[in-house]
């Protein structure tokens, strides 16, 4: 004897609800660095801001590079002076 199906028929999936599409925008404005972008990204133009951003970049580059030549240079003349120093009599010494 088999037992009869005593629950109701399962309902019809509910469709969920669709967002309306946007149609997508041809560029889109960066508000860190006014940049002109495509919806992807890329740049069309730089803004003012990503201009002086570059320019800033450009500045800490030669800064960084003007000081790793000048800590070279504090590297010799402090090694000359060393040997400066351990050239000269002891006697002599007053400092």
């Amino acid at each position: 004897m088999s037992t009869p199906n005593l629950l109701p028929p399962d309902p019809a999936p509910v469709p969920s609800p669709v967002a309306p599409v946007e149609a997508p925008r041809k560029k889109l404005t960066c508000e860190i660095c006014e940049s002109q972008l495509t919806p992807t990204g890329d740049a069309i133009t730089l803004g003012e801001r990503a201009k002086t951003y570059r320019k800033h970049d450009e500045a800490i580059e030669k800064l960084n590079d003007e000081i790793t030549r000048l800590n070279a240079i504090v590297v010799v003349v402090t090694r000359e002076r060393d040997e400066a120093r351990a050239s000269v009599p002891k006697s002599s010494v007053k400092w």
